[in-house]
């Protein structure tokens, strides 16, 4: 969870990638979702990944954000892709930082992604980061 990862860290922030999963489920518990992703320190939020449902109440990433930001977390911003979040958080990320991609869907690419952003940062972690 991720308030293990803030309990274990020695330093640095926890930035967090997040693709939530299906209308149905943002529509029922996006406010668990803000709650929980209040414990990083930045998060990066995909749209929905769909898996093929229709969406009749407008369901959007936003739904998370917003509540997010009702609890006072103003660290939370939208992209449109695993390229978006990546060029997000590679000009502010730093060594000591944590990354973390979650959801569902396709969020296996996005470790690939975020490599690739952070290796253009610094050429080293090309051949360093353990993805």
């Amino acid at each position: 969870s991720l308030g293990a990862l803030m309990q274990g860290r020695k330093e640095g922030k926890i930035f967090v990638g997040f693709q939530p999963h299906r209308y149905s489920r943002v529509h029922h518990l996006a406010g668990e979702f803000a709650r929980a992703l209040c414990a990083a320190d930045e998060v990066v939020l995909m749209p929905v990944y769909s898996a093929g449902e229709s969406n009749p109440y407008g369901v959007s990433s936003d739904w998370i954000a917003e509540g997010m930001r009702r609890l006072e977390h103003g660290a939370v911003r939208l992209a449109g892709d695993f390229a978006g979040i990546a060029a997000d958080l590679a000009p502010r990320v730093k060594e000591g930082d944590m990354i973390v991609g979650m959801g569902a869907g396709d969020i296996e690419k996005f470790s690939s992604v975020m490599k690739q952003a952070l290796a253009a940062k610094v050429p080293a972690a090309r051949e360093a980061a353990p993805c």
